[in-house]
């Protein structure tokens, strides 16, 4: 996955509604959103396919 579809895909999760602001947000806080989505969606297609 290319760093721009990384940040444009997760960087929302982090904005603060009020500000518009992305406050103390570092490049692993991102990644680590990354990687649960993944682990998740893995794990549903697991279940999905033995239906």
């Amino acid at each position: 996955m290319s760093y721009y579809a990384l940040i444009s895909g997760y960087k929302d999760c982090f904005k603060d509604k009020n500000t518009k602001e992305y406050n103390n947000v570092k490049f692993e806080d991102i990644y680590h959103i990354y990687k649960l989505d993944k682990e998740l969606g893995n794990l549903f297609l697991k279940y999905i396919l033995k239906i």
